[in-house]
């Protein structure tokens, strides 16, 4: 199935995978080693949630490799990328890092805007973060890494995550105990309910505080817990529901505290996994994406944030409305895969902007400011795209 217009093909796809190599040695020897990163500029570094959701959006598509042989120099990068991810050092507190880099990833990012390569020597070895410019860890960075063991304990014969699973030595059971270590951190932030309050600026929504209960953290917990047989999923998938769950527009709130405001991915994460399919029936839901999340509502998240929870910093980029009024192609690639499926005509998306980060909301181009510009290509779409272009289940 295709919703893409031709111009853009597979191949092109993994051309531009190529442009996000970033080569650091290796720990145990000097040999170099290919990793892939968010972005080819101011995103040149390796990011947890990037990465981890971008897999889970590829995969979608090479559970069987349809074309051939998958090119064994981005496979090489992957197999690299998952390891690092999967058995980086935790915090303290058993946060995993939000990304690593030769250079500190913020100084990445600036020199990244302003066209400057990095000024890390090829010699260093990559280096974890763990807080951002405000403070905080990466709250679902420990989620999106227990789904990418997730995926690979599902991984089928012939599909790349069994090629990386088999490369890796990697067992079921190892990758089970994973997913229960990167989940003690919650439970600090968890209440006697099972209610997850996150700190602010620290999903991936970060532009906005979010300092409350989110759809999008908790059904990614959930689905963890689900996925790995946890006796307390079924308490908790009841709970989630009904504090999430709009009667209606028929579709998840984003947070708990606002219950005018709903998001995309959490909506399409819960579809796509079928993590409420015993409470609402399927078709209805996905009805309920294609009606909703129309030319009117194609923004990350419905419903403005208020002007004081947005971060200084991103305010400063003229990024103000970066989460809930920019277009993020990832996002745009998956509703319109919902939609073909359905037989609802597909929101516009030019090719040529396929792979960016964010457009524009009235022109539909890359969005640029004085001092930003959208990231290009970005491993988050273009994972989405392959993802939804290619997908034949």
């Amino acid at each position: 199935m295709s919703h893409i217009r031709e111009g853009h093909g597979e191949q092109f796809a993994l051309d531009l995978v190529r442009q996000l190599f970033l080569r650091a040695p290796n720990k145990e020897s000097s040999s170099l080693r290919t990793f892939i990163t968010a972005g080819a500029h101011q995103f040149h570094s390796v990011w947890v949630r990037d990465f981890c959701w971008g897999i889970d959006l590829w995969t979608q598509l090479h559970q069987t490799n349809h074309s051939g042989l998958f090119p064994e120099d981005i496979m090489e990068a992957l197999t690299n990328t998952v390891q690092l991810c999967l058995f980086s050092p935790l915090n303290k507190e058993g946060f995993a890092p939000r990304g690593f880099d030769i250079q500190n990833p913020k100084l990445t990012v600036c020199l990244g805007l302003l066209g400057i390569p990095k000024i890390g020597f090829l010699n260093q070895n990559l280096r974890p973060e763990y807080t951002g410019e405000h403070g905080t860890v990466a709250f679902d960075s420990n989620l999106l890494l227990a789904l990418l063991a997730i995926n690979l304990t599902q991984a089928k014969p012939g599909s790349v995550l069994f090629k990386i699973k088999n490369q890796l030595n990697l067992q079921n059971s190892q990758l089970i105990n994973l997913c229960k270590r990167f989940l003690e951190c919650y439970v600090p932030y968890q209440d006697s309910q099972g209610i997850l309050r996150q700190p602010a600026f620290s999903d991936w929504q970060d532009s906005a505080r979010r300092e409350t209960a989110t759809s999008y953290i908790h059904f990614l917990y959930l689905y963890i817990l689900q996925a790995t047989n946890s006796a307390r999923s079924i308490e908790l998938t009841e709970r989630y529901f009904n504090l999430f769950f709009d009667s209606k527009t028929k579709l998840f709130r984003s947070e708990s505290d606002h219950p005018e405001r709903i998001s995309i991915e959490s909506n399409l994460f819960a579809l796509k996994k079928g993590i409420f399919r015993n409470f609402i029936d399927e078709k209805l839901f996905e009805n309920s994406i294609v009606s909703f999340f129309s030319e009117n509502h194609r923004a990350p998240v419905h419903v403005f944030y208020e002007n004081r929870d947005i971060s200084w910093t991103t305010k400063m980029c003229g990024l103000r409305h970066y989460h809930d009024q920019l277009i993020w192609p990832w996002q745009q690639h998956q509703l319109n895969f919902v939609r073909a499926k359905s037989g609802a005509p597909l929101l516009p998306l030019d090719p040529e902007f396929s792979f960016h980060e964010v457009l524009s909301p009235t022109s539909l181009k890359p969005f640029r400011t004085f001092l930003y510009r959208s990231e290009s290509p970005f491993f988050w779409s273009i994972c989405s795209y392959l993802g939804s272009k290619f997908r034949t289940e």
